[in-house]
């Protein structure tokens, strides 16, 4: 069990990530020398904040109540050297979580989402996209915006007129899937600030 504690209240919630596994997003925080990182599918429920043994900070947002099942949930890791930077987080929903970070130029907002699977109700999609045009126009202007997904999108390795929000590196697949173009629209919102619905 894992407790958290916020201005409010205090909660209990079952976690389902193993300790190995946040032991092991330390671990590559470390290797990879990063200062942020965004992690899909943590499927903890509640939302909280908490450091890690090594000092780190893991923000995260999942299910809202601790009994729901244990599906979803996203989360942000701050590097210990940089803790202090983290101005504010917002769990936004069990797809989507935020992290304001002060940095040596101005404010960062970092958006982690974890979008419906393909074989989702369309209603699903739509609501998660709704909702992710909401939280983008909430970021101010002035911030950066770094966007961490996994939109469960087959994109490809074809970036052809779209190398601004493409590398060209995609996997190879027979077919993309029809999260293909949400994902296109949602990287495309950052560079025109036009909504993705």
């Amino acid at each position: 069990m894992l407790w958290i504690e916020d201005t409010h209240r205090t909660v209990k919630c079952s976690n389902v990530i193993p300790k190995g596994r946040l032991v092991q997003l330390n671990r590559i925080m470390g290797e990879y020398k990063l200062a942020v990182m965004g992690v899909s599918k943590v499927r903890w429920n509640c939302s909280g904040k908490t450091k890690t043994t090594n000092g780190n900070v893991f923000v995260y947002s999942g299910m809202p109540n601790a009994d729901d099942d244990h599906i979803r949930g996203v989360g942000i890791l701050v590097n210990k050297n940089i803790r202090g930077a983290l101005l504010e987080w917002n769990p936004v929903s069990e797809r989507i979580i935020t992290a304001r970070i002060q940095t040596k130029l101005r404010k960062m907002s970092t958006v982690q989402c974890y979008a419906p699977t393909e074989n989702a109700e369309l209603d699903e999609k739509e609501d998660f996209y709704s909702l992710l045009d909401k939280t983008l126009l909430g970021i101010k202007g002035s911030d950066i915006i770094v966007k961490m997904e996994d939109f469960n999108a087959q994109v490809g390795n074809n970036n052809k007129d779209i190398e601004q929000i493409m590398g060209r590196h995609g996997k190879s697949c027979d077919k993309e899937n029809e999260n293909v173009s949400r994902s296109r629209l949602a990287c495309t919102w950052l560079l025109t600030g036009s909504p993705v619905c």
